[in-house]
């Protein structure tokens, strides 16, 4: 006998089911069923997410949100084009049948036919969009076993669109103060359900603030400070009264009043009484010598009891401790310690060569010396350094790099300019060779060429305040001739 279940029931059934078991692995979620799935599989294609490629965590999820069907990875691959894969139906696959009639076979004759007819072909979905069902069903010849429908859940449509809707309201924030007014808090989320598909978001604001403790806050009355009267007395024993009021602040909205007296009396304080200076006892015996050997001291003390100061007297002068050189009757150990080294001796190596050789200095085990049985020097008192003989030897002279060129200079006739260079990279030193070659250099203002176009410019002007009778062509600066 075919079952049906009802929806509503297994749905909570369901939720309830996803409590205990969230899935471990990742969850892939279904929006449609594949027709075509072997004998005892389901198959399901297009992967559906919760939102931005974030997966399902629980069937319970996949199914409540436009998903039919689900699985676990790994997932398992159908048909040849790899875009199907095996998976567990939802709950729909288990809705009612749907209404409309399913198509029988028809045959021109049963006689003589056993067992199952083929089944029918599958009615329409009984929904247009998320997940719905569909039935088939099949004729009893003779002698059949199982059952005559079939049911299996169906997506016709793309997923409905699912207008969001707000989920409740979290509870309220502390009040942000206790009393005289403050503000408090409280949020929602638009996740029940979360809009998808295009449907819409949830109307108005996902945060509410209200006004919160609002009533006064109490005010704790206080006592003002004590009024002082004088002493009854100017010295000795005397009585002094103190009153105060509750009146900084006055008690209000139910606030504590103060507590306490509102008047005292008391011993007058602070009375003068004759000044006592301090004293110092006898001193006592020395102590013991602080050395085990060699040179110590030893202490001895007094206090300041004979009196002890009172009424503002004033301390003793003086220290309350005493001390002294004491001298043990055995030397202490003296450690030696090591003098400066000595200067570096000459380099042992030929000169001049750079062969390596080596250089030596020495220390004394004196700074101080070992005495009294204490510990000679550690390490050695003489020290080993390579080096090369390169002591007076003849250095060659070399010219530095050029200076810049000068100002041009006027002479006679014509204007030059001079750069200079010395010979000091490395300078001759212990016999070495000077440099060779001259130190200075010159070189024309203007080029030949310049020269030349000036002459034949002004002869054929024929200027006399730039070229004169004698041939010569003056500069620009008219302080430089050169002849043309």
């Amino acid at each position: 006998m075919d079952s049906v279940w009802n929806m509503k029931s297994f749905l909570t059934a369901f939720f309830f089911l996803e409590l205990l078991f969230i899935v471990k692995g990742n969850l892939h979620c279904f929006k449609k069923m594949h027709e075509s799935g072997p004998p005892g599989k389901s198959v399901c294609r297009g992967v559906i997410y919760k939102s931005r490629d974030r997966p399902f965590r629980s069937p319970n999820g996949c199914c409540r949100n436009g998903g039919v069907g689900y699985t676990e990875d790994p997932l398992v691959k159908m048909g040849k084009r790899g875009l199907k894969y095996e998976c567990t139906l939802c709950p729909g696959a288990q809705l009612p049948p749907t209404t409309a009639s399913p198509v029988a076979i028809t045959t021109p004759s049963t006689v003589g036919l056993e067992g199952w007819s083929e089944w029918s072909a599958w009615s329409a979905c009984s929904v247009t969009c998320m997940v719905g069902s569909r039935g088939r069903e099949r004729t009893c010849y003779s002698t059949c076993s199982g059952r005559s429908t079939e049911q299996e859940p169906c997506v016709d449509a793309p997923d409905c669109p699912v207008d969001g809707a707000w989920g409740p309201w979290n509870a309220w924030s502390t009040c942000s103060a206790t009393c005289d007014g403050g503000v408090r808090y409280r949020g929602r989320r638009c996740n029940d359900p979360v809009p998808s598909n295009g449907g819409l978001n949830c109307p108005d604001n996902a945060e509410e603030v209200e006004e919160c403790a609002v009533q006064p806050c109490p005010v704790d009355g206080g006592w003002t400070d004590w009024v002082e009267y004088p002493c009854s007395s100017t010295c000795g024993k005397g009585i002094i009264v103190r009153n105060r009021t509750c009146t900084n602040p006055t008690p209000l909205y139910n606030g504590a009043t103060c507590q306490g007296s509102s008047s005292k009396s008391e011993k007058c304080r602070g009375l003068p009484k004759c000044p006592i200076n301090g004293g110092w006892t006898l001193w006592n015996e020395w102590g013991p010598c602080n050395a085990s050997c060699g040179s110590g001291v030893w202490e001895r003390v007094r206090e300041c009891l004979a009196p002890k100061p009172k009424n503002k007297g004033a301390d003793c002068v003086g220290s309350a401790t005493d001390e002294e050189t004491c001298y043990h009757p055995n030397p202490c150990p003296t450690d030696g310690g090591w003098s400066e080294w000595d200067p570096w001796g000459s380099c042992l190596a030929p000169p001049c060569t750079g062969e390596r050789g080596n250089k030596t200095r020495k220390r004394t085990c004196n700074n101080p010396l070992p005495a009294h049985g204490g510990a000679m020097c550690e390490g050695s008192n003489n020290e080993t350094q390579g080096c090369i003989n390169n002591e007076r030897c003849a250095v060659d002279g070399g010219w530095c790099q050029w200076s810049d060129y000068s100002a041009c200079r006027p002479s006679n006739t014509y204007s030059f300019k001079v750069q200079t260079r010395e010979c000091k990279c490395p300078q001759p030193d212990n016999g070495g060779l000077p440099c060779s070659g001259i130190d200075y250099q010159t070189e024309n203002c203007l080029t030949d060429d310049e020269i030349r176009a000036r002459c034949i410019r002004k002869q054929a002007n024929d200027l006399e305040e730039d070229y004169t009778s004698s041939g010569y062509l003056m500069d620009d600066d008219y302080d430089t001739y050169y002849p043309c």
